[in-house]
């Protein structure tokens, strides 16, 4: 339905292949990290990659492309056809499972570079604290937190989404299009991944800055065909 549905579509597409890096922010407590790091980051997105190629193809083979298309929940409309509706929950149940997991392994991983940030900067010293019993940053999870319930709050409720608008009458600009979009999540989606891709793009130049800044610095992990996958 235009260029901004599909433009939402791919965004959602890319975060389905996401999540293997985040194994990279956990980098400083594994024991062999040059190779258990390298070997977790390969064969993580070879995984995801094959498994989700995998359920795409049987769903488009049970389905259809026309009923994949309009469906909301294609792997419960799978099992459903194949297994009745059993097969529908069972699926569904696995489907919640497997996002609490994801969820879980990101907040851990993602808290971690706030941790960093106390380590770097005295400003932000109390955001390294640590659970030593736990082995989890407390504090940067605490705040990780209060950060995206605000954000949920903010655009998932209809006080949240008039607050906003106003905020931005305030300086001149007109409020968000919300009716564009299913509803607060994709709202949020939307929102965020320019941000995301935006600052994914500078840990790629950052990249060739720190190998021409630091260029006598010894680094533990070297990339093949330097430059060409940095560029990619």
């Amino acid at each position: 339905q235009g260029a901004s549905h599909l433009g939402l579509a791919l965004v959602f597409i890319l975060y389905a292949y996401g999540g293997w890096n985040d194994a990279a922010f956990v980098t400083a407590e594994v024991r062999h990290p040059r190779r258990d790091l390298a070997m977790a980051l390969l064969s993580g997105i070879a995984g995801i990659a094959i498994i989700y190629v995998l359920v795409n193809l049987a769903i488009l083979a049970a389905l259809g492309v026309d009923v994949a298309r309009t469906s909301y929940a294609p792997a419960a409309d799978v099992l459903q056809r194949t297994a009745g509706s059993v097969g529908e929950r069972l699926v569904s149940a696995l489907v919640a499972a497997s996002a609490l997991g994801a969820i879980n392994g990101m907040i851990l991983t993602a808290a971690r570079i706030y941790a960093v940030w106390g380590t770097d900067y005295s400003a932000l010293a109390w955001l390294g604290t640590w659970n030593e019993r736990r082995a989890a940053p407390l504090a940067a999870i605490f705040v990780q937190a209060v950060i995206a319930v605000a954000l949920v709050l903010l655009v998932g409720t209809t006080v949240g989404r008039s607050w906003f608008d106003r905020s931005m009458n305030l300086i001149g600009l007109a409020g968000l299009p919300w009716n564009e979009y299913a509803g607060g999540f994709e709202t949020l989606i939307a929102g965020s991944a320019p941000a995301y891709w935006a600052l994914t793009l500078l840990t790629g130049v950052a990249v060739f800055t720190l190998r021409w800044r630091d260029r006598e610095k010894p680094r533990p992990f070297a990339i093949p065909l330097y430059p060409i996958p940095a560029v990619i």
